[in-house]
């Protein structure tokens, strides 16, 4: 039982976590250029079937001033797994991301919506930070 207890606790404290990513080696205005691109055209391709989605609506809004961009994004996706029958998702999530009045830039990520299981904030974070970092490293 005080095994249950202290996992839970785990549980909850990471969800309350918010992600951020420094971008050392590149200015404020080229990594806010790339956070507006990958805001305005998510890539949810990926060799795990589970990670694969089609943006359904994808509104972003961009406050230059306050460097902050909200989205509001609708997914969807049907995954047909062996020995199941084929399962149909539709995700809406709420997030803004916000680029920190820091040396180096530092770009922070914070969920809007209630999502009920904190990993997927995570996993979104991840993505779109992951996307940002392509984009600032293309060669």
């Amino acid at each position: 039982m005080r095994t249950l207890c202290l996992l839970l606790a785990c549980l909850l404290l990471s969800g309350c976590s918010t992600p951020t990513r420094t971008w050392d080696g590149h200015a404020p205005d080229e990594v806010w250029t790339a956070m507006i691109a990958v805001a305005q055209a998510p890539e949810y391709e990926s060799d795990n079937p589970r990670k694969r989605w089609h943006v359904f609506e994808n509104d972003v809004v961009v406050n230059n001033e306050t460097g902050e961009i909200q989205i509001h994004r609708m997914l969807r996706r049907s995954i047909k797994l062996p020995m199941q029958p084929v399962q149909r998702d539709d995700r809406s999530m709420i997030f803004q991301i916000s680029l920190k009045n820091e040396i180096p830039p530092t770009t922070e990520f914070k969920e809007l919506s209630t999502q009920l299981v904190p990993v997927r904030t995570l996993d979104e974070a991840e993505r779109y930070f992951n996307q940002v970092h392509e984009l600032l490293n293309m060669e």
